[in-house]
This record gives structure tokens, sequence and C-alpha cells, in this order.
């Protein structure tokens, strides 16, 4: 399948592709990690990919899709799925492969979008779901989006929860909100002289956005209090913030990811389903003009952003998240 036919755009492409130095510490990095990876099942072996579901299976499914790529899936686990389904949905988490508790899963195939969908239809074929809704987040997001576009039978609605329009759009509102704060400068100088099209300038970017709380409230809610405090009693919550660096790697020679921009793909999702989004008014990763252009793809009235919250949006603010939600997918149930 093309790119073209998998609705894949990216901002600008170099003719070189990925800079030559930084392709080949990816494919030492990922070479070293991969064979490091105990070698378990072959694909298709649910029982090796994290998975957990809540709520009452005749309810509208859900299928959350974590971010990173790297990440899991615990933030939303352990902090909104329980709520979400008590609201009528019957949610499903699932850690991707190589990520969290499923970093040893090693499915025969890469880190291509067409190997990473198969993990979301081994979860759904796991409990017997012919059609669902999909709910990403961040980088899930984006997968989550080209999924819904390869296989528009399945998904009832997509929700983009915290996820870039353009990637590209994002790197440069993170690093001009850290230009304006005098100890951060030197440092986005020195970003700025990188390859944009390269992983250690998204990296870097990335890196920058948690030093200068991109991702956090500017006033955190008791209800975000409440919530971190009963999920920190749970054993997995040391995997917050964990990263796996094998699938950043892995997905970025593969697809290029940080060059993505998902214009195309939303905008011919929106004649194929609900498609709705909902991001933080204190998140970092967008700016107004990002904001902006993500109301001009999807419209006023299905793109939401939730006063008082930041990236986590369905922790910071989780009741205003799940009204929204339920407001998004609606139409999809």
């Amino acid at each position: 399948m093309t790119n073209r036919t998998r609705g894949i755009e990216r901002d600008h492409d170099s003719s070189d592709g990925i800079p030559r130095v930084e392709y080949l510490v990816m494919l030492m990095l990922t070479i070293i990690l991969w064979c490091s990876m105990p070698a378990l099942s072959s694909a298709g072996n649910v029982d090796t990919l994290y998975h957990k579901s809540y709520g009452d299976p005749a309810d509208p499914a859900v299928i959350f899709v974590h971010g990173g790529p790297g990440y899991n899936s615990v933030g939303f686990e352990l902090g909104a799925a329980k709520e979400l389904a008590r609201t009528g949905y019957f949610v499903i988490v699932f850690d991707q492969r190589g990520c969290g508790r499923s970093r040893g899963y090693r499915p025969r195939g890469g880190w291509t979008f067409d190997d990473l969908h198969e993990d979301i239809d081994t979860v759904a074929a796991r409990y017997g779901l012919k059609t669902f809704h999909l709910l990403g987040h961040s980088w899930g997001g984006t997968l989550a989006a080209f999924y819904a576009l390869a296989h528009p039978d399945r998904c009832r609605s997509l929700c983009i929860a915290s996820s870039p329009l353009s990637y590209q759009r994002t790197f440069r509102a993170l690093l001009d909100r850290a230009d304006t704060t005098e100890r951060f400068r030197e440092q986005v100088r020195q970003i700025r002289t990188l390859d944009t099209a390269g992983l250690i300038y998204a990296s870097r970017c990335f890196a920058l956005a948690m030093q200068t709380g991109a991702y956090t409230p500017r006033v955190k809610s008791s209800e975000a209090d409440t919530i971190m405090t009963a999920v920190r009693q749970d054993s997995a919550a040391k995997l917050m913030r964990d990263m796996t660096p094998g699938p950043t790697i892995g997905i970025y020679m593969a697809e290029r990811y940080t060059m993505l921009n998902m214009g195309e793909t939303w905008r011919r999702l929106i004649a194929l389903m609900p498609v709705g989004f909902i991001a933080g008014m204190d998140d970092g990763l967008f700016d107004p003009v990002h904001i902006e252009a993500i109301r001009d793809v999807l419209g006023k009235d299905r793109t939401i952003i939730i006063e008082g919250a930041s990236h986590n949006v369905f922790i910071d603010k989780r009741a205003a998240f799940i009204e929204s939600y339920r407001r998004l997918s609606s139409n999809g149930q």
C-alpha cells in the first residue's frame, strides 16, 4: 500500500531521506535493542500483548491507543478507563508491541504502521469485536487515524486527543515557547541548528518540552491531584514515566513520523465516520495557530479545547474529558 493510498503526508521530504550519520546511529541502536529483547511466541498470540478491559462487554467498545512511540497505556488505564466505562462504554487498553507491559512482545514484522495495526487487530479479535470506537492519545492519535482510514468499516468513530495535526508545527511551537525564557535560549539555539527531519531534533524538542513544563497545566486542579493520589497507589504507576527507545527508533526509521502532517488523513476520515479532537488549553504542543488549523480541518464543533488541562487531558480534567468524549463519539454508537 503506497503512502498516498494510506493518506500519509509529510511537511517536506529531502531526496536523501534520513540523514546518513543519524541513520547509522539509529540502525545500530535498533539492532542492539532488538537483539536484547526476549524472544516470545509468534505474531497473533494476544497473551503476550498486554491488554485489559473495563465495563460491560455489551456496551459500545472503545479501544484506547497510547502515545509515544514507546510509551504505554498506564496513565489512561489508571486515571480514566474505569470512569469512562461507567458512562456506558466497554473500554479496552493495551500496550503496543515493545512498549510498557508488552515490552517483550516480539511478533514477526517490524515497526511500520501496518505492523502496528496488527496489534489493534489482535486486541479486537481477543474480545470478538467486529466494530469499535478508537480513542488515540498523542502519537496514538496518529496511529489510530491511519488505522481508521485503512479500516473504516471497523471504526464507529475516531477521537484524537492531544495529537498534532503537524509534528513540525508542534516542534516549532515548543521551541518558540521555550525561547521566551532566558535560561532555555541557548538550548533552543542549538536545537534550531539540527536537521528538522531527524529524530535527534524531535527528541530534543520533546525533552525541552518536559523541562519547560509544556505537559503541565498552569494551575493543577484538585480533581487531578485526587486522581494522581489514587493512581500512585498502583504498582504499575511507575511505568507512567517509562519510555522504551526501541519503538521510537524503529517507527522513525520505518515511517519518519516526525515529519507527518495529518491534514489529508483527517479530511478523508471526516467523510467516513465521526471524528473529533480534544486537547488541553495548556498543552504546550499546540500554539493558537495550530489549534486554529485543527478547527479549519475538523470544524469548530468537533474541536474541543478544555481549560485548565494540558497534555494528559484525561487526568488533568477527567470529568470534562469524558463529557467531551461522549459528545464526540455519540454519532458513532
